[in-house]
């Protein structure tokens, strides 16, 4: 069963990184994280952002991170060069269901001629759920982006909704990846920071987005 509302959806590595916060912190400047968002066909995110601090604060994981790569807008390209980027990440399990929740901060990138673009924060919400029909859920805030010249681009909110059967081979990715949302909302709650960072790689390796 595959059902789909708004454009296309595409995810791979989604921007997925954990917040958790409390007065514990972690020192990760070797880990690297992708960034990989498109959405509606306009606004596509490929970067990658190299982990400088993970703090847990009020039950989220905070991560700031220097970002790197370069975003589509409308067809057209722009770097995004080495710049301070701010990503957190929360996440409950509840009944059977894991969610986790991600949020970026702004991104300005250069596009031909000078142009600059600014894309507005983006939430993220994805869940998953295991049993007879595991489904993945995953709903994306509206999207914008403000060029200098006095363009502007934007979006609506993108939702997706994919489910199999448990023997399927989909079916046991959802489960898999309900299964790392629910260890890493453990992880924050017991303030594990290290071990929130490296689940949220490992979902983002897991997590069946590139199907929705």
């Amino acid at each position: 069963m595959f059902t789909r509302s708004r454009s296309s959806f595409a995810c791979a590595g989604m921007v997925c990184l954990l917040t958790i916060a409390s007065s514990r912190s972690a020192d990760a400047q070797s880990v690297t994280i992708p960034l990989n968002l498109s959405l509606d066909n306009l606004v596509t995110v490929n970067a990658t952002l190299s982990v400088d601090t993970a703090v847990i604060q009020a039950g989220q994981l905070v991560v700031s991170a220097t970002a790197s790569g370069s975003v589509t807008l409308n067809g057209t390209t722009a770097i995004i060069a080495a710049q301070p980027f701010t990503l957190t990440a929360s996440a409950t399990c509840k009944a059977g269901t894991g969610t986790v929740t991600l949020t970026t901060s702004t991104l300005t990138a250069t596009l031909p001629g000078g142009v600059e673009a600014r894309v507005a924060p983006e939430t993220v919400t994805v869940s998953a759920s295991c049993g007879r029909t595991p489904t993945v859920n995953a709903t994306v805030s509206p999207v914008s982006a403000s060029l200098s010249d006095g363009t502007s681009i934007s979006t609506s909110q993108i939702s997706a909704s994919v489910s199999a059967r448990a023997n399927a081979i989909l079916g046991s990715a959802i489960c898999a990846a309900q299964n790392v949302i629910c260890t890493l909302n453990s992880a924050i709650a017991g303030g594990l920071v290290s071990a929130a960072v490296d689940l949220v790689n490992q979902l983002l390796s897991t997590l069946p987005v590139a199907a929705i």
